[in-house]
């Protein structure tokens, strides 16, 4: 569909050995913390790091962790997770970005570190040649759509993601996609069930 025409990152930037940054960001209870956990489990041969706040936010099984390090954890599947406040953001993306073998995509959780805009503009503007800002992945709870205030996060979202799809009947659903387009026309909508999105498609 859609979502598959539309590139979050340049391309000669992944060339270049620039690794892409996306920001997911969401209301507490639409999902980020189920996808992260979906991504980390189902990387399919994609190289992800992950920054969260907190590591028990992420239910990692412990027989995943490797080893651990400081702030760092080095993940079976050859995922790294970090937790951080909002001064070490900057840090931990350049010691991610500088793994070896080389990540694929860094996933950073906006809870706690920043609102969903002043993070996107942080990285897009962040003077490091080792990462770069590839989009933010907005998670909306299809259920609570009508009752969040969403308005400033649809608008500067690269994907929206309709979490929670299979609780809503297809109207419903047609309902809340109308009134993402309507804030923002060109975003990608993705309607997924328990954040199973494609690490690939990110």
């Amino acid at each position: 569909g859609d979502v598959g025409c539309r590139c979050l990152y340049d391309d000669r930037m992944a060339a270049s050995g620039s690794v892409p940054v996306l920001a997911v960001a969401g209301h507490l209870g639409a999902g980020k913390t189920t996808l992260l956990n979906h991504l980390l489990r189902n990387s399919r041969g994609v190289r992800i790091g992950a920054l969260v706040n907190d590591f028990g936010a992420v239910n990692i099984d412990a027989m995943l962790i490797a080893g651990q390090v400081d702030a760092m954890a080095s993940l079976s599947n050859g995922c790294i997770c970090c937790a951080v406040d909002a001064d070490e953001a900057a840090d931990m993306l350049g010691k991610l970005a500088a793994v070896k073998p080389r990540l694929d995509l860094i996933v950073v959780e906006a809870s706690g570190v920043a609102e969903p805009s002043a993070l996107a503009r942080t990285l897009a503007t962040a003077d490091d040649s080792r990462y770069h800002y590839a989009g933010l992945v907005l998670l909306v709870d299809a259920v609570e759509f009508a009752r969040a205030d969403l308005g400033h996060s649809v608008r500067v979202a690269d994907l929206v993601v309709l979490n929670k799809a299979d609780q809503v009947s297809a109207d419903e659903l047609a309902c809340v996609t109308d009134k993402v387009r309507e804030i923002n026309p060109r975003v990608p909508v993705l309607p997924t069930e328990f954040g199973r999105v494609d690490p690939a498609l990110l």
